[in-house]
C-alpha cells in the first residue's frame, strides 16, 4: 500500500516507461542477448538485468566490454531495431497503468514519459497499450547527452511540460529513476512491481514506495494542481 502522506504542490508526473508503465522485461532481455551475440559476445539474462534502466549506450558498453564508440552506437541501434519488432507481441501494460494515468489526467495533472528508449520506440510502446492519448510530452534518450541516473531526462521532461522541477513527481521502478529524479530536484515515488524490489529501491531514498500503480492516486489527490 502507498504511505498515507499526500504530495502537495505537484502539477506533473514524470514517469519512467519500462517496468513502470509497460511490461517489457522479456523483450529487452531478448533484444540485448541477441544484440550482444551479433557482436560475438555471449550474455544471458543475469548479465543484462542489473543494467536495465540505464541508457542504451551504457548498457552496450557494459555488455560488450572495451569497444570503440562506433561499435557502441551500432550496438544500441541494433538492439532498438530488434526491440521495436518485439513490441506488438511481447510488450503489455503494467496492471493499472492506463487507468492510473487517465485518472491523473482527469484530475488536472500533466504527464510526461522520461525513458531511456528512443522516441520512435516510446511512441510504439505507448500506442501498443493505449496510453499515448494520456501523455502530454515525451523525453527520450535521443534528446539528451547523459541518460539515467543523471538528471537530464527528468529535467527535459519538466521543460517540455513548462513546469518547475519542484512541481514534478518522478516515478520509476529502479534506483536509476529515483536517483535521476532526485538529482533533478523532484519528489519521487518508486514502484516495486518492476525490475527492483522494495529493499533495493529503499536504498535510493524515494519519498514513497508503492506496489500497485493505482496507489499513486492516494498520493496525488483530486484538485491538487
Amino acid at each position: 500500500m502507498a504511505q498515507t502522506a499526500r504530495f502537495s504542490g505537484i502539477r506533473a508526473v514524470i514517469s519512467d516507461l519500462d517496468g513502470t508503465l509497460i511490461e517489457s522485461y522479456s523483450a529487452h532481455i531478448d533484444a540485448w542477448i541477441r544484440t550482444a551475440k551479433s557482436f560475438g559476445v555471449e550474455v544471458d539474462e543475469e548479465d543484462v538485468k542489473p543494467h536495465l534502466g540505464r541508457s542504451s549506450e551504457d548498457i552496450a558498453r557494459a555488455l560488450l566490454g572495451e569497444v570503440d564508440e562506433e561499435k557502441v552506437k551500432r550496438a544500441f541501434q541494433v538492439k532498438d531495431e530488434i526491440y521495436y519488432e518485439l513490441i506488438p507481441t511481447l510488450v503489455t501494460e503494467v496492471p493499472g497503468a492506463v487507468e492510473t494515468m487517465e485518472a491523473l489526467k482527469k484530475r488536472g495533472y500533466l504527464i510526461c514519459i522520461a525513458s531511456s528508449n528512443p522516441t520512435i520506440v516510446i511512441h510504439r510502446s505507448l500506442e501498443s497499450i493505449g496510453l499515448l492519448p494520456h501523455v502530454d510530452a515525451i523525453a527520450s534518450q535521443d534528446e539528451v547527452q547523459k541518460g539515467k541516473p543523471e538528471p537530464d531526462l527528468f529535467l527535459l521532461g519538466a521543460r517540455k511540460l513548462g513546469v518547475g522541477p519542484s512541481e514534478c513527481l518522478g516515478l520509476g521502478d529502479t534506483s536509476y529513476d529515483v536517483v535521476s529524479a532526485k538529482a533533478a530536484g523532484m519528489r519521487t515515488v518508486a514502484f516495486s512491481g518492476g525490475v527492483q524490489g522494495v529493499e533495493e529501491l529503499r536504498k535510493s531514498g524515494p519519498d514513497a514506495i508503492i506496489g500497485d500503480l493505482r496507489d499513486l492516486l492516494e498520493l496525488l489527490p483530486e484538485g491538487s494542481p
